[in-house]
């Protein structure tokens, strides 16, 4: 079984992350970090969002896109393009971002 965003959520995603010229050439659920993951690998460019399930559901998709613009995650997966750039929950502050170390391509 795997789990998929509500699609607009998931189009909302693609289109944010196509403006910044990344479009999204895969996604996968990840189970370990219950989110879902929105990739641009194309040759030496790789940048990966993942935003956890809890913010998905609570967040409506014009808001996610707002929180990612306010929170500057264009400019956080550019500075680290092969970390894993995850959007969750914070119980004092709300949404937040966490780099995580990406796999090498």
């Amino acid at each position: 079984m795997t789990w998929q965003p509500p699609e607009e959520t998931d189009s909302a995603i693609r289109a944010w992350m196509n403006k910044q010229g990344w479009p999204v050439t895969a996604t996968h659920y990840d189970f370990d970090r219950l989110s879902y993951a929105w990739r641009h690998d194309v040759g030496s460019e790789c940048y990966t969002l993942l935003i956890t399930r809890r913010v998905i559901k609570d967040t409506e998709p014009l808001a996610l896109v707002e929180a990612l613009n306010f929170l500057k995650v264009a400019q956080k997966l550019r500075k680290q393009p092969d970390a894993y750039t995850l959007v969750k929950s914070s119980p004092s502050t709300g949404v937040v971002v966490e780099q995580l170390p990406g796999s090498p391509h």
